[in-house]
């Protein structure tokens, strides 16, 4: 009995020794990663967001009375997320094309480059459940993605196919 004692306390010990020599290595990377000089991107650049949806049926026809939500945030390096913005209409519908436009641009700053913005669209055609898309950009997406003729702008629209 006493050693089955003696060797879970050295067991719990030994995990408690590993954690900490191993676990503050973890976070010290990711906190490090942020810092680095290569990851900083100064002066601050802005990108802005003009995005849209195409919603359609899973054999290729316009979803159309569709309700649509957009949700973007900024997820910064360290995780912090701010810069929540959600939009949601009732009354603004795919129209007969299947396509949904919010009407909003949504600006953000990048300072480093593991920034990232997360989009997720949600759409709804009655009375069937939410199909999701997500949608992540990291630095180095956005520049591949901006509108050559208008510098910082992301102009995109997504595709949903719905499952029926």
């Amino acid at each position: 009995m006493k050693r089955s004692i003696r060797n879970s306390i050295g067991v719990i010990f030994f995990i408690t020794i590993m954690f900490s020599f191993f676990g503050c290595g973890i976070i010290d990377e990711a906190i490090s990663e942020c810092d680095a000089k290569e990851n900083q991107i100064s002066p601050t650049e802005k990108r802005t967001f003009v995005l849209g949806v195409k919603v359609k049926h899973l054999n290729g026809d316009p979803a159309v009375g569709a309700r649509v939500e957009m949700v973007l945030k900024k997820e910064y390096c360290n995780g912090d997320i701010k810069g929540v913005t959600v939009i949601s209409d009732p009354k603004k519908l795919t129209d007969s094309n299947g396509y949904w436009f919010s009407g909003w641009h949504q600006t953000y700053d990048y300072n480093n480059k593991k920034d990232r913005v997360l989009v997720q669209f949600s759409t709804v055609l009655a009375p069937t459940e939410a199909t999701v898309l997500n949608h992540v950009y990291r630095w180095e997406d956005v520049d591949e993605e901006i509108d050559e003729h208008v510098l910082g702008f992301v102009n995109k629209t997504f595709t949903i196919t719905l499952p029926y």
